[in-house]
């Protein structure tokens, strides 16, 4: 029979003691600047979140896969027991892009346009809904989303455009990213793909995108 050397064994149950401690502290060092929360999301609610945007009152603004733009609040309290949703607007489609300038107007991303929604008369859900841009094609393809940005410094939202099914480009503008300024009107690309003198609606870029995470915006301002 082996025996452990007692040096050995005291140094083993030593660091078996610490561990804890050590990832105890990590744990807290890390919570002072990015602590994670678990909010319980109501019964019934299929969240599978798409985007999030914090609004100038605290609450949070989540959108979901099946076409819901959700608020939160208390969402940042210590107690995730405090955290109460509310059902803003419903009937989207897939919105995979959220963002507001704190004017009342929230601008959502669906797979077929970028939309611009409000409650006009307080009642907690939005009763307005306005197109801002809707140029590009859209099928009934599962790859063709369409992910939106937060405003840039011109004032801008860009839309990511994936590609057909991962490889192709079947519909118009897929695998283009493309800029609008946030004013509900229709919007129709210039020929060249070059924002003219008039300024239409719509800044189109060509590139090819087969897939994203999503667009954001470095510190600078400009998109990545």
């Amino acid at each position: 029979m082996k025996f452990l050397n007692p040096t050995a064994l005291t140094a083993a149950l030593g660091l078996a003691t610490l561990l804890p401690v050590f990832a105890a502290t990590k744990a807290e060092q890390e919570a002072e600047y990015y602590p994670i929360s678990t909010l319980p999301v109501p019964e019934g609610v299929v969240l599978e979140a798409g985007a999030i945007q914090v609004l100038p009152d605290q609450r949070i603004a989540v959108s979901t896969r099946l076409g819901e733009i959700w608020f939160v609040a208390n969402a940042f309290d210590k107690d995730p027991a405090k955290a109460k949703f509310t059902r803003f607007a419903s009937g989207l489609h897939e919105v995979l892009g959220l963002t507001t300038r704190g004017d009342g107007w929230i601008y959502a991303t669906q797979r077929g346009e970028l939309t611009r929604l409000k409650d006009t008369n307080n009642d907690g859900r939005a009763d307005l809904f306005e197109t801002v841009a809707d140029s590009w094609g859209i099928n009934g393809d599962y790859h063709e989303y369409a992910f939106g940005s937060k405003f840039d410094r011109d004032g801008n939202i860009w839309v990511i455009l994936c590609l057909t099914g991962s490889f192709t480009s079947e519909n118009p503008y897929r695998g283009w990213p493309c800029g609008s300024p946030p004013r509900a009107r229709r919007s129709r690309p210039p020929a060249d793909c070059v924002r003219p003198a008039a300024s239409p609606p719509t800044i189109w870029a060509k590139c090819s995108i087969p897939t994203t995470r999503g667009p954001g915006m470095a510190p600078v301002g400009s998109s990545t």
